[in-house]
C-alpha cells in the first residue's frame, strides 16, 4: 500500500524493463542513442532512491514498525534492481555489441523486475526484518559496541 507522498520505482521499473526488452531484440549493436537513454533512466532511478531513502528516515520503527521493514525491503530489492542497471551501463558503453555477459545481465534485470513483489514479500522482507531488529535491539546494539571499542582500542596501541 502507498502512502502519502511515498517516492515509487515502479514507472521507472517499466522504463528498465522495456530498454531490456529492447536491447534483446536489437541481438548485435546498441546504438548511442539507446546508451543515453537507458544511462538517463539508470540516473533518474538513482535519484528516486534518495527520495526513498529520506521518505524512509522519517517513519517510526517504534511507531510503524511493518511500515518500516516493509519500506526497507523495498528500498533493497530497489538498490539490486540499480546494481544490475549499473553494471548493464558500463558493460553497454564498454562493448556497445550483445555479448554474452550483456546477454545474462539483461535476463538477470528482467527476471528480478518481473519478480518485484515475489522478491519484495520474501527475500528482501526476511533480510529487512533481520537488519532492523539487529539495530534497534538494544543487547545487540550493546554488545556490537564493546565489540568495536575491542577493536578501536586494539587498533591505537
Amino acid at each position: 500500500m502507498q502512502r502519502d507522498n511515498e517516492p515509487i520505482t515502479d514507472d521507472l521499473e517499466q522504463k528498465i524493463q522495456k530498454m531490456v526488452e529492447k536491447f534483446q531484440k536489437l541481438k548485435v549493436e546498441i546504438n548511442q542513442k539507446n546508451q543515453n537513454e537507458f544511462a538517463k533512466i539508470v540516473a533518474k532511478y538513482n535519484a528516486r532512491i534518495k527520495e526513498m531513502l529520506s521518505f524512509y528516515s522519517a517513519i517510526d520503527y517504534a511507531k510503524q514498525k511493518e511500515n518500516k521493514i516493509s519500506y526497507r525491503a523495498k528500498i533493497n530489492y530497489s538498490y539490486q534492481t540499480l546494481d544490475y542497471s549499473s553494471k548493464l551501463v558500463k558493460l553497454i558503453d564498454t562493448f556497445e555489441i550483445i555479448t554474452p555477459e550483456i546477454e545474462a545481465y539483461l535476463l538477470a534485470l528482467k527476471k528480478h523486475i518481473s519478480q518485484k513483489g515475489y522478491l519484495i514479500d520474501t527475500k528482501y522482507k526476511d533480510s529487512a526484518t533481520s537488519e532492523l531488529h539487529s539495530f534497534h535491539n538494544k543487547d545487540f546494539r550493546k554488545r556490537l559496541e564493546k565489540e568495536l571499542e575491542k577493536k578501536l582500542f586494539k587498533k591505537l596501541k
